[in-house]
């Protein structure tokens, strides 16, 4: 390449910029009006703020929501392993015992067994509490048991735990 026209090039390239930077535009603050909105703004009323959760606050409320959650127990990572080493084996049977084919069907073994695995877990129920305590704080438990809860129910809170009453 020519320098003179790489140069040129340059030189025309900078002017373009610099030209272009002076365009940029910058909100002004409203240092005049630091608060509320510019006269003539349009206002839209705001939702109310989001419960208050906590998990400090203690006293008397009301559950307000059950859900069942349903808990499976996690894999060991057994099926995987033992998947993978089934695959190597059947597909190295198949293909002599050579190159990614092997690998391929470890990968592809661990994945199977991990699911096999997976699906066989076992699984148990949990319950989610939702309480509204009447300072307006909403809590939030986990148990395993409800122990005869029901929405509407009366409960009193202390620290981690939930009792009816």
């Amino acid at each position: 390449m020519n320098p003179k026209l790489a140069l040129t090039r340059l030189a025309l390239l900078a002017l373009v910029g610099s030209t272009l930077s002076g365009c940029i535009v910058y909100p002004r603050p409203y240092y005049d009006r630091p608060y509320g909105p510019p006269p003539g703004a349009v206002v839209v009323p705001q939702a109310p703020p989001p419960p208050r959760y906590s998990y400090n606050d203690n006293g008397r409320g009301q559950v307000t929501n059950i859900e069942v959650l349903r808990q499976y127990e996690r894999p060991t990572g057994g099926g995987a392993v033992l998947g993978g080493i089934v695959g190597a084996a059947v597909i190295g049977a198949v293909m002599g015992g050579r190159g990614a084919g092997v690998v391929a069907g470890a990968v592809g073994g661990a994945i199977v067994g991990n699911e096999i695995e997976r699906n066989q877990a076992p699984a148990y129920d949990t319950f989610r509490i939702t309480v509204r305590l009447d300072s307006g704080v909403w809590r939030q438990f986990v148990v395993t048991q409800p122990n005869g809860l029901r929405v509407g129910d009366a409960v009193r809170v202390e620290g981690p735990r939930i009792f009816p009453g």
